[in-house]
């Protein structure tokens, strides 16, 4: 019993719980925080890069002496200049232009001012690499398909992530509109911003920004993230009457709204395209079964003479998009087997996490249940007095 009220302890040494009144103030925070507000009560998350508020639960009627709270993130560190933006949508052009596929690009930021990895553990050269400030752009080693791009497989992506502080995420759709996929659904839960860009050859480009906080995940203004430019709109109104003795009026209305493109297209470091390799589609052996190539379906021969059909493309998550590749029948007879395995992955970055690991993370998860459940019935003050009996007792034996 000791060792779970120690563990609830510990818990709350990153989870407080406060007020939203005019003694508030964010140097206290933890990492995670449930603030009671006028308006409700709040899940308040704070990182090295931003303070991300969601609301848990609105009250019907405001609480007297406490301020309202609005939902939403708050900066701790300045915007990413919008150049940085541009040269990733450069580079999310040429890969299209070359090879048809998605891309993607990371932000961190360096809070420790750490020394940034110059080579890996084989000596081979890092790429993609650049930084500004405290601010680092990373274009990790991807593979990129039409539908999907992975760069799990880079382990610089994990040493950015241990020894960084995570910031935000890009990816392109190319010409396939900017939304969040099941895909990226599935994938984007860091506590941290999220980016994707669609119909990238438009001289418009579509975009959509959000963030991920606990459960949450809130799409956002792009200027809340970047130093994004904006378009101002100014219209003048004159309203005038045969009404006897009516004066002329005049109003003036002010519009801004984000700048939609078209946007310049800048240079980036060569290395980042050195960064991007198409997926290919493995087909060892060429099937004679029939085609429809309206709505493709495909069979591969296996080695004990059975047919086994292959997925079509999923809709939901294509859209109006296909990639011409797999719309051929005969391009599936020139692709080559894609090797899963590269030089690169046994970099000496980081120890990856092994199955027994896997294990502990969700005996963790189950504890931190029991932890929550016995925190809320005992009370902050319980817990630390039966943590320091027990602690006590284990002492005395």
């Amino acid at each position: 019993m000791s060792t779970l009220n120690l563990t609830n302890l510990l818990a709350g040494q990153v989870t407080s719980y406060g007020v939203y009144d005019d003694n508030y103030n964010i140097e206290t925070l933890k990492k995670i925080n449930f603030i009671t507000a006028a308006n409700g009560l709040f899940r308040v998350e704070k990182t090295p890069t931003a303070i991300f508020k969601t609301l848990v639960e609105e009250y019907k009627k405001p609480i007297p002496g406490l301020n309202l709270m609005s939902e939403g993130p708050e900066l701790l560190v300045p915007k990413i200049p919008f150049r940085f933006l541009q040269m990733a949508l450069s580079f999310y052009l040429d890969v299209y232009d070359k090879d048809k596929t998605e891309a993607s690009l990371l932000f961190f930021w360096n809070k420790d001012n750490v020394r940034l990895p110059e080579i890996y553990s084989d000596n081979t050269p890092v790429k993609g690499l650049i930084s500004e400030g405290q601010l680092v752009v990373y274009v990790p080693r991807q593979k990129n398909s039409a539908g999907l791009s992975e760069f799990h497989m880079d382990p610089m992506v994990d040493w950015l992530r241990n020894n960084l502080s995570l910031f935000a995420e890009t990816h392109s759709h190319h010409s396939m509109s900017a939304f969040f996929s099941s895909t990226d659904d599935a994938n984007e839960n860091a506590t941290q911003f999220y980016g994707v860009w669609g119909k990238i050859k438009n001289q418009q480009p579509e975009f959509a920004f959000r963030y991920c906080s606990g459960d949450s995940k809130t799409k956002i203004c792009p200027s809340v993230l970047f130093e994004w430019p904006e378009v101002t709109t100014t219209k003048t109104y004159e309203v005038t009457s045969d009404v006897p003795g009516f004066q002329r009026q005049q109003f003036t209305e002010v519009e801004k709204e984000v700048y939609k493109g078209p946007f310049e297209k800048l240079e980036y470091p060569a290395d980042w395209m050195e960064q991007h390799t198409k997926a290919v589609v493995a087909n060892k052996f060429k099937s004679t079964y029939p085609v429809n190539t309206t709505y493709p379906s495909r069979y591969l021969s296996n080695r004990d003479g059975s047919l086994e059909k292959m997925e079509q493309l999923d809709m939901e998550y294509y859209g109006d998009y296909y990639d011409q590749a797999l719309l051929d029948p005969f391009a599936w007879e020139t692709q080559e087997t894609e090797m899963n395995i590269t030089g690169f992955e046994d970099a000496e970055i980081i120890q990856f996490i092994d199955k027994n690991d896997e294990k502990n993370k969700q005996d963790i998860q189950d504890n931190l249940i029991d932890i929550t459940s016995e925190y809320t019935a005992l009370g902050y003050k319980s817990v630390i007095e039966s943590a320091i009996d027990g602690a006590k007792q284990s002492a005395s034996l």
